[in-house]
């Protein structure tokens, strides 16, 4: 808890905007294209194709916080992996 409040006052002094959300919390396709740094459209598209769950509430689509911080965490290690992979080709290559 002492590490979290720490945390919490560091990024306040920074001047960030800091928001408690509990991971379950269900997000609007906006708010969660927001959090991926994507437009809503392509969210939509992610949604839609099945690699992000939701659930409809009249018309309006809503993604759990906790799937789309997977999400995320998952896209990061892949671009990470295909950048230590480039590296590695243009090491072999000689050309690094």
């Amino acid at each position: 808890m002492v590490q979290l409040l720490e945390r919490l006052f560091s990024e306040i002094a920074q001047g960030k905007a800091v928001d408690i959300v509990a991971l379950d919390a269900e997000l609007s396709s906006q708010q969660a294209a927001d959090i991926l740094n994507v437009s809503r459209p392509f969210l939509v598209k992610l949604v839609d194709s099945g690699e992000l769950s939701y659930r409809l509430v009249g018309t309006h689509r809503r993604v759990l916080l906790k799937d789309i911080l997977a999400y995320k965490e998952s896209m990061h290690r892949k671009s990470q992996e295909a950048m230590a992979e480039l590296a590695k080709l243009s090491r072999d290559m000689g050309t690094y």
